[in-house]
């Protein structure tokens, strides 16, 4: 009787803390502003690089289902990034704003979530900091990638979530659950880890509660009827060989033993702490872990909510499913572990203020590691090289463009584009240009002679050739070589931050 009592006042309290006040919506604005500051430096690039130009390449989708399917895993992004750079036009900054938007809002709804789930206001100030200055949320806010959105996307679910671990008998909590969880896993595959352990933490608190489970296994069911239909029909064809091949060094794979295995696992959890905090890892786990550990003993369900994303994570790599430790692929785990630190501090709070005051304090420390620039953006500038060339573009030429300037290429050309299946890419497609001088050619990254025969093919014939590059490795010396061993003089060299043009002349 003494523990209910104990129990119904704790709850009390925190009914009592989880009223919005003014206060709130002050620290909610400088979070923002925060995050805003450390992260616009590498807003509006004259060129969009590598990654981003291919996801960017949505505004030159012929449709809608098109759209979707460059996003390849995060078809609801592509389709958000579309109509946004529809509405309001293309360029570099454009493209870079939504994610932007969303890296900005993350830490001051991080914040709200604490507060009104309870949590007191330091505790939730430090999930809001910790978010703030994590290294993979500052470097990701201006890619222009659907990453911040998982991270935004996550934080919601998890308020749902909460709702239904406060009243596990409400049927209505339930199925907003489900049917938001279920869309967001739509907008981006990278959400699912988070859904599943917000429907598990429902079902325990029910449990725990003596609560009928029907409305939880039936939120629970729809969602894994609806999201399996969605991998198998959708997702599972649409991530290539070559996509899984690249992040084949952040699975588990358990034919390897239990000594690879479990050095896998220290490696990828290594590299899930080192998105969340610049503070060396093992600094981050022990509170954590201990953070984990507390709520696994006097709030199991929660602990499930906060800590279940990473569980599902582990689970998956070892099913080569999802990537763990991938940095940017981490995102969507962080407002889930930066709320579990708040609950830490939470706890310590209750039992020494001065234990929360100091472990408030290390985290404000940590914060203050946070660097302006940790979202460097990386130089790709070919967008000028792409006007001054075509503008120059005889009927006779040959242009040869280097193969990690295909994305930026398709994104930039004059002429039209096409977006041809090919699982040999990570993306599951190509770019093909309309014009039958412009030849994009193979990576040969590591066996730079077999450009011969392709260098052959698309400068036969040709009195001059121009050759586009950019994100080149030492592979595009021997492709020059080549080229100029074939009888043709370089007559001109332009070179830009991570761009390069040059052109060849017949004598």
């Amino acid at each position: 009787m003494a523990a209910r009592t104990a129990a119904a006042r704790a709850a009390g309290r925190r009914h009592a803390r989880s009223r919005l006040r003014p206060l709130d919506g002050v620290v909610a604005v400088l979070l923002a502003t925060g995050a805003a500051a450390l992260r616009a430096g590498p807003l509006g690039p004259s060129s969009l690089w590598l990654d981003d130009a291919w996801t960017a390449l949505v505004v030159r989708a012929d449709s809608v289902a098109e759209a979707a399917a460059l996003a390849v895993t995060a078809p609801g992004f592509g389709l958000l990034l579309r109509a946004w750079l529809q509405a309001v036009g293309f360029s570099e900054t454009a493209a870079q704003l939504p994610p932007f938007a969303f890296a900005v809002l993350g830490p001051p709804a991080v914040y709200l979530v604490g507060v009104t789930v309870g949590l007191r206001r330091t505790a939730a100030g430090v999930a809001g900091l910790l978010l703030l200055a994590a290294p993979a949320h500052l470097t990701n806010a201006t890619r222009v990638k659907q990453y911040t959105l998982d991270a935004l996307l996550a934080t919601g679910v998890i308020a749902l979530a909460w709702r239904v671990l406060a009243a596990p008998r409400e049927a209505a909590r339930w199925a907003t659950l489900a049917a938001i969880g279920t869309l967001a896993t739509l907008v981006s595959a990278q959400i699912a880890p988070v859904v599943v352990a917000a429907l598990a933490a429902g079902l325990l608190a029910a449990r725990r509660a003596g609560a009928a489970l029907g409305a939880g296994l039936g939120a629970t069911t729809a969602y894994g009827v609806l999201g399996g239909a969605w991998y198998l029909a959708y997702l599972r064809p649409s991530v290539s060989p070559a996509l899984r091949a690249y992040w084949s060094g952040h699975y588990l794979d358990l034919a390897d033993g239990p000594r690879a295995v479990a050095a896998g696992l220290v490696q990828g959890l290594g590299g899930v702490l080192g998105a969340l905090s610049a503070v060396p890892a093992p600094f981050v786990a022990v509170p954590l872990l201990a953070a984990a550990g507390w709520a696994l003993l006097r709030r199991p369900a929660v602990a499930v909510l906060l800590a279940g994303p990473l569980a599902v994570t582990v689970l998956l790599a070892a099913l080569r499913l999802a990537p763990l430790g991938g940095g940017r692929t981490d995102i969507v785990l962080l407002p889930g572990l930066a709320l579990l630190a708040a609950v830490g501090v939470d706890a310590a709070a209750g039992a020494d203020r001065r234990a929360a005051a100091g472990l408030a304090a290390a985290v404000l420390a940590a914060t203050a590691l946070a660097r302006p620039d940790a979202g460097s953006y990386p130089s790709h500038d070919v967008r000028p090289l792409v006007a001054r060339m075509e503008a120059a573009l005889r009927p006779g030429d040959a242009v040869l463009v280097y193969s990690a300037t295909r994305w930026a290429y398709g994104l930039y050309t004059g002429f039209d584009v096409a977006f041809p299946p090919d699982p040999r890419r990570g993306t599951g497609f190509d770019v093909a240009v309309a014009d039958p001088r412009v030849r994009i050619l193979e990576p040969q990254r590591h066996t730079a002679e077999r450009y011969a025969a392709d260098v052959s093919a698309g400068i036969r014939g040709a009195q001059r050739v121009w050759l586009l590059a950019s994100g080149w490795r030492g592979d595009l010396a021997v492709l020059e070589r080549l080229i100029g061993d074939r009888g043709l003089v370089e007559t001109s060299r332009e070179s830009r931050p991570g761009g390069l043009l040059v052109r060849w002349e017949r004598p």
